[in-house]
Parts: C-alpha cells; structure tokens; sequence
C-alpha cells in the first residue's frame, strides 16, 4: 500500500460517513463537535496542507497561520464550515481528492527534501502529506468514535483505513489501538 492508496481509501471512508443518518442529528458548538464538524475539520487542514505543498512545487513561498494560535486557527474553520450539510461536505472531501491526486501525479519520482512551514518542518513531501493527509485526520476520527464510545464505528473505520489486515480487537482499549493504528498506517506506507 502507499500513501496515494491510502489517501484514497479515508477519502472513501469519509465520504460513507456523510451519508450516516446521525451525522446531523445533534446541534454543534466549537466545544462540542459532530461527526460532521470533525469531517469539516480534517477536510480544512488537508486543504491547507495541499495548497502548502503545491505553492513550495511551484516554487512560491508557502504562508503559514504561526502568527495566530491554533485554537483561532481551528475556530476559523468551525466557524467557516459549520454550516456545512452532507452534501457540501461530500463536495469538499471529493474536491481535496481531486488535488491531492493531482499532486500525488506531480510529485512521483520527485521526491525531495524541503521545508515546507515556518514551524521548521523538514522532509520529503511524502512525510508531510502522511501526517496531514491520513495520520491526523485518522487520529481525529478514531478519537471521535472513542469519545462518543461507539466501538462498533470504531472497528468499521480501522477496517476501512487498514483492510485487509487491521489491528482488530486484541485491546478493549481505543486508545492503545490507535497508537497501533497509526503506527501501523506509517509502517504500511514507508
């Protein structure tokens, strides 16, 4: 698997869970997201994490929020997206597949080092985009389901994200099979 697959396989995951039914049920707050607001959430960071990438191909300096915490960065995003329904969010989720395909293409065999953020991030763009592609938002969904203690949700999008050969339920314990998740997730893509 590599992270273009993967990339692929959240996007699709994502896109299921638009469709739930409880997706929308419950109003939301900043303090008090739902399934639909994390979705939001993931899709914002990975659209910021695309535009960053393709300005430093394109050889432009890529801006940064360092100047704002990201506590105002992230209430930005809420604030901009909360009014999302399904169907908008469906559309953003489908929109940062389309990029982040386009880009895969533009970076095969290009493989370079370089910093990508003021913050002093440095490696190759694969790294980056594992993080911010797959790593956090996975780490975003799978804490969701833990906090809301659905287990079952839980279990379905491991299965998604590490088809055909997930953690499984050798832990009752979320948290530890996160860490083993997203450790798993690396381990596959490098």
């Amino acid at each position: 698997m590599n992270l273009q697959y993967i990339n692929k396989k959240l996007s699709e995951a994502e896109i299921i869970l638009t469709t739930l039914q409880f997706v929308q049920i419950s109003p939301s707050s900043f303090e008090k997201w739902t399934l639909l607001d994390t979705i939001n959430h993931v899709n914002a960071w990975k659209r910021i994490a695309l535009e960053k990438v393709q300005l430093k191909i394109d050889g432009k300096e890529a801006t940064y929020h360092s100047s704002r915490s990201i506590e105002v960065v992230n209430r930005e995003i809420y604030n901009q997206n909360s009014s999302n329904d399904a169907v908008m969010t469906k559309a953003f989720i489908e929109q940062n597949q389309k990029v982040a395909e386009q880009l895969f293409h533009q970076i095969l065999g290009k493989e370079t080092s370089m910093e990508l953020c003021p913050t002093g991030f440095k490696g190759n763009v694969s790294a980056y985009l594992l993080y911010d592609l797959i790593l956090h938002p996975a780490k975003h969904y799978l804490s969701f389901f833990m906090k809301t203690n659905d287990d079952k949700m839980f279990d379905w999008f491991e299965i998604q994200l590490l088809d055909p050969a997930p953690i499984g339920k050798g832990t009752n314990d979320l948290k530890n099979r996160t860490e083993a998740i997203v450790a798993k997730l690396s381990s596959i893509i490098y």
